[in-house]
């Protein structure tokens, strides 16, 4: 802007226009930025219950379900949803997960799935830098 304000004071005042839209476009990538730094899904399953927790921008949507009413569903297709389905509804997860870690998530949650005993809980935490177990 400060560079605009000088070309301006040499004359060429139709620089500050472009200058504006220009600062206004990077406001508005900032503020998305600012909104989905902290997207995550949260997803826990042990002791009889399974819960998708999402995060994406202002919206928080919380789902529980049992486990043993559930299966997962990933065809292995590049950017690819994994699906949660029970016979109420269909749940979608991984969107944060790298493509290269999808196939791991998916065989980690059909594990914790099958088990019909599972001792403790598996908590699988997603972030924009990855998952971990």
């Amino acid at each position: 802007m400060l560079l605009a304000l000088v070309f301006a004071a040499r004359g060429a005042w139709l620089v500050i226009p472009f200058a504006l839209i220009q600062v206004g476009a990077l406001a508005a990538v900032f503020v998305w930025w600012g909104r989905h730094a902290c997207d995550y899904e949260r997803i826990v399953v042990g002791d009889g219950e399974l819960s998708v927790e999402t995060s994406n921008g202002e919206t928080l949507r919380r789902v529980e379900h049992r486990p043993a009413w559930a299966r997962v569903e990933y065809d292995g297709a590049r950017r690819g949803p994994i699906r949660i389905v029970t016979a109420e509804r269909t749940i979608e997860v991984g969107a944060l997960v790298p493509d290269d870690r999808r196939q791991a998530l998916a065989q980690e949650l059909r594990g914790a799935f099958g088990s019909p005993h599972a001792i403790g809980s598996v908590r699988l935490d997603e972030e924009r830098n990855g998952w971990a177990a």
